[in-house]
């Protein structure tokens, strides 16, 4: 459960489902494990982009992925791990959508 603000309205009810929809199409599976008390990753599907320009906007990030923030298993929160084709990212900051969309901008771990 989100402490962030996650539409209910019927409008909200219709960008989340966009949201998944959208992620449906163009995302690709990933885990995420969330920080702070030691928890098993899980499964989800997210947009994932990787570029130059990513860094140059984001001091150090190296990827950016987007989520449905209510398919999480806890609030984002920096440090969390995303674990994406053998490789590990730490998660720097979220920017959360108002929509029920999260960025999550990560770098990659030694």
């Amino acid at each position: 459960m989100s402490t962030f603000p996650v539409p209910t309205d019927p409008i909200g009810i219709v960008c989340l489902k966009a949201i998944r929809d959208c992620i449906a199409i163009r995302g690709e599976a990933l885990q995420y494990q969330a920080g702070g008390i030691p928890a098993a990753p899980v499964d989800l599907w997210g947009v994932w982009r990787e570029d130059s320009a990513l860094q140059a906007s984001r001091t150090g990030a190296q990827a950016c992925v987007y989520l449905c923030l209510p398919d999480m298993p806890a609030d984002p929160v920096k440090g969390d791990l995303i674990l994406k084709n053998g490789h590990t990212y730490s998660v720097m900051d979220a920017d959360v959508d108002g929509h029920g969309g999260v960025r999550l901008y990560a770098r990659l771990t030694p």
